[in-house]
């Protein structure tokens, strides 16, 4: 089990923040090693597969930023080596079950979490999974349960949901965090992360003192990167590096049980 009882699991979440480039993804990784979070996260478009062929300026922007398999593979070892865990989004079912074979954890994002096919040929491996939350309401929510239940009674040993608020970025005023509390009531079973989309790192923390056993944050080496928006929403090394200091301080806080009060 990666998801250690009385520690947050950390992500980092690179998504693309590579462009395309293998150099700049190593580095992002090795970054994020000395920030000391758990595990990195890709997204691996297959553009030709992930949007529709009229979309001709979206294809050709993620053709772009698409490190294809023999790059991913690379950056596996190099995480491999370094004693990081890397993983990625599959956003189509050949890649998931060729290349997927090769990692051990998976995250369906929110575009997915209605993608039956994608979800239980991922629940089906009965490996580590994260889906996110973000679009979905309670009665959305409460089927996607069902429906992971049907592929596997034991499913709730192997997925973390992950709450979300899908906007980029999230506004303080619609984040929600109490529905960390809400989602914790109501599946008992399943660890509750949270995936932020929120400039800062207050929202991870607060979902952390809220009971969230998992935080995806999605990192940078700069916020001034480039023109491509996810870097200005990210964290950059300065600002993981806090936030992982903080939740771990918060951990101690919450499971460093005092004897005499029981």
């Amino acid at each position: 089990m990666f998801l250690k009882k009385n520690k947050t699991f950390i992500i980092a979440e690179i998504g693309n923040n590579h462009e395309g480039s293998l150099k700049i993804a190593k580095e992002l990784i090795r970054k994020a090693k000395l920030c000391e979070v758990d595990a990195v996260k890709l997204q691996f478009i297959d553009p030709s597969k992930f949007f529709h062929s009229s979309l001709k300026k979206n294809i050709k922007k993620y053709k772009k930023f698409f490190l294809g398999k023999d790059k991913l593979m690379k950056l596996k070892i190099f995480a491999d080596k370094l004693g990081i865990k890397l993983f990625t989004t599959f956003f189509d079912l050949k890649n998931l079950n060729t290349i997927g074979k090769n990692f051990n954890l998976y995250k369906i994002a929110s575009s997915d979490n209605n993608y039956k096919e994608l979800i239980s040929e991922t629940i089906k491996k009965k490996k580590k999974t994260f889906i996110s939350l973000g679009l979905l309401e309670k009665q959305e929510i409460l089927r996607l349960i069902n429906f992971l239940k049907k592929i596997n009674k034991d499913a709730h040993k192997h997925v973390s949901l992950m709450y979300c608020v899908s906007s980029y970025p999230a506004d303080k005023k619609e984040i929600d965090l109490n529905k960390i509390i809400y989602l914790k009531q109501k599946f008992p079973k399943f660890k509750i992360g949270y995936s932020d989309h929120f400039i800062g790192n207050e929202a991870c923390l607060a979902a952390v003192s809220l009971g969230a056993e998992v935080i995806e944050k999605h990192f940078t080496l700069s916020k001034k990167f480039s023109k491509f928006r996810d870097h200005q929403l990210s964290a950059d090394p300065k600002e993981m590096k806090s936030l992982v200091k903080g939740i771990r301080i918060i951990d101690t806080m919450l499971f460093n049980n005092d004897k005499n009060f029981k």
